[in-house]
């Protein structure tokens, strides 16, 4: 019987038990791994499987799913996942409203200062930076090329009225 190494067993399973991922003609994830790594963020296998599945393009060039759901327990890197995503819509998509919400203001805020640290610690993306709310239930980044994230907790009419490019839940 092969043993496993000490570190082996650290890493934890990287392969999901379930995956459906649609067939594409190209695929996004490289660039967003790469954009993450850039600024400091390694992505763990796991979280690359999911971009690689969330991030294909048709031949039309649209995304190839418009819902991509992942089930990971607490603490397991979801978090470094979202703001991989988020960059790379906000630098790499041209996305121009991403909407990132959570079911606590307190959550939502959390999500807010981690990706703000970006921006805040990297003078290339400092930039890129048009004007920063932070003013707790609006928080939001607006992009000079005028993309924009905004954090609002979950309520009834908390995105109600905006036209969003993505949607992060």
């Amino acid at each position: 019987m092969p043993t496993r190494s000490p570190l082996a067993a650290l890493r934890g399973v990287q392969v999901p038990s379930i995956r459906h991922a649609p067939s594409v003609r190209a695929n996004d994830w490289e660039d967003v791994a790469d954009l993450a790594k850039a600024y400091g963020l390694i992505l763990d296998p796991w979280q690359e499987n999911v971009l690689q599945a969330a991030m294909g393009v048709r031949s039309d060039g649209q995304w190839a799913t418009l819902t991509v759901g992942v089930s990971v327990p607490r603490q397991n890197g979801k978090g470094a996942l979202i703001e991989a995503r988020e960059l790379a819509g906000l630098l790499l998509f041209g996305e121009k409203t991403i909407v990132h919400s959570a079911h606590e203001q307190k959550t939502a805020r959390v999500g807010f200062e981690r990706v703000l640290s970006y921006f805040e610690n990297f003078d290339d993306l400092r930039k890129k930076v048009k004007s920063v709310m932070s003013a707790l239930g609006r928080e939001n980044i607006k992009l000079r090329n005028g993309s924009e994230l905004a954090f609002p907790a979950r309520s009834k009419g908390a995105i109600r009225g905006f036209s969003i490019d993505c949607l992060i839940l």
